[in-house]
């Protein structure tokens, strides 16, 4: 996932996959975080994110066709809050013209949402770069209601992007950010007064989304992270 805040050791086990500490080495966003973790005597090198890096080097031609994509709280391979999205996702639409994006995961609340959809992404389904590379290519704005990686990928694919005050969510999903005593730390990397001022213009009332400032991450090409990967 994409690490929007200062990250510190006591994010490792809450915010970061555990499994990268099960390797041998750990290639990560940038090389503050890489410090964190080589500190735990663990070795890491950043290379930026699979997505930046898809994108950089796998462009694609589209055409933007002036609509808005709603992006919401959404489910993934380990964790299903398909209610919330459903009742997040019935909410804002009321009073708003979007095309909902879906998780493959919430893919079953479609029959009960009143306005359109679209399928986005699942990190076990390897097609997840291609579609919303598309996507993100095509629509011309994005809305979310909670602070994450689709954040970024939108701004890096060239969308207007704004994250909703008044609707967002922040919840703290994260089993272990709660067991751990973290709940606090998970919730104020994703207060909206703490977003604003790290991201001027980023969080929005009900005006239309502007932010288009892409995070200066370096994304290493693929072939040295092939060559990092299988060395």
């Amino acid at each position: 996932m994409w690490i929007w805040w200062d990250f510190e050791d006591r994010d490792v086990e809450w915010a970061f996959d555990p499994n990268h500490l099960n390797r041998s080495g750990s290639l990560v966003q940038n090389q503050a975080i890489a410090d964190v973790i080589i500190a735990r005597e663990h070795p890491s090198l950043a290379v930026g994110l699979p997505f930046l890096q898809f994108n950089k080097y796998h462009p694609v031609e589209a055409k933007r066709n002036g609509k808005t994509l709603y992006a919401s709280t959404h489910s993934t391979a380990w964790r299903d809050v398909s209610q919330t999205t459903l009742a997040a996702v019935q909410e804002f639409s009321k009073n708003h013209d979007v095309t909902v994006m879906l998780s493959l995961k919430d893919l079953k609340i479609a029959p009960l949402l009143s306005c359109p959809y679209v399928v986005g992404a699942c990190a076990t389904d390897p097609e997840s770069f291609y579609r919303i590379q598309k996507l993100f290519s095509e629509y011309e704005y994005l809305i979310s209601d909670r602070m994450g990686s689709h954040i970024l990928y939108a701004l890096a694919c060239g969308m207007k992007v704004g994250l909703s005050a008044k609707y967002n969510i922040d919840t703290v999903f994260s089993e272990v950010a709660l067991r751990s005593g973290l709940e606090s730390r998970a919730r104020e990397i994703r207060d909206t007064q703490f977003l604003a001022d790290r991201f001027p213009g980023l969080v929005i009332e009900d005006d239309i989304p502007k932010y288009t400032t892409m995070p200066d991450i370096a994304v290493v090409p693929p072939e040295i992270t092939a060559q990092i990967i299988w060395s």
